[in-house]
């Protein structure tokens, strides 16, 4: 269990938990195509999670060194 401010924001095994927090955030503004643009990531395979606010993407990956040179290609190829 991961308690943030007295409320509990994730339930799990230890090992689970671990690989849910680990890893890194990145955030990619991407203009008006925010919710087509994360349709088109969720589709990478180091991309755990993403939350769209606005123009912004915030996707949370196993590895962002890994990750980061794909996600703009991804969505150039689609033209986003």
């Amino acid at each position: 269990m991961i308690i943030d401010h007295g409320k509990i924001i994730a339930t799990g095994a230890p090992d689970e938990l671990k690989r849910r927090v680990s890893g890194d955030v990145v955030t990619l503004r991407v203009g008006e195509q925010a919710t087509a643009a994360r349709d088109v990531l969720s589709g990478h395979p180091e991309v755990r999670d993403i939350t769209v606010d606005d123009r912004l993407i915030r996707l949370s990956v196993t590895r962002g060194e890994e990750a980061l040179p794909g996600l703009p290609r991804l969505l150039d190829g689609a033209g986003l």
